[in-house]
């Protein structure tokens, strides 16, 4: 399980990146830089919070995690 810092700084790098790929996605379309960042900051605030709350509810479910005893057994 991680910590709710590391998951934050996660979803902060991927916004960013979401932040650039949407202005240039959005700037031909809009014909304006500022129309264009307006459009990619609210988009990607709100992908931050919802990337957020589904990285901490997947820190819940155990389907496909395996625990530390089982990966040194995997590796004898």
């Amino acid at each position: 399980m991680e910590t709710s810092k590391r998951t934050l700084l996660k979803s902060v790098t991927w916004q960013g990146v979401g932040v650039f790929t949407m202005t240039i996605l959005s700037y031909p379309h809009t014909g304006s830089v500022v129309a264009a960042i307006t459009l990619a900051v609210s988009s990607c605030s709100l992908g931050f919070v919802t990337f957020f709350l589904h990285e901490r509810l997947w820190n819940h479910v155990s389907w496909g995690m395996t625990h530390p005893s089982e990966r040194t057994k995997a590796l004898d």
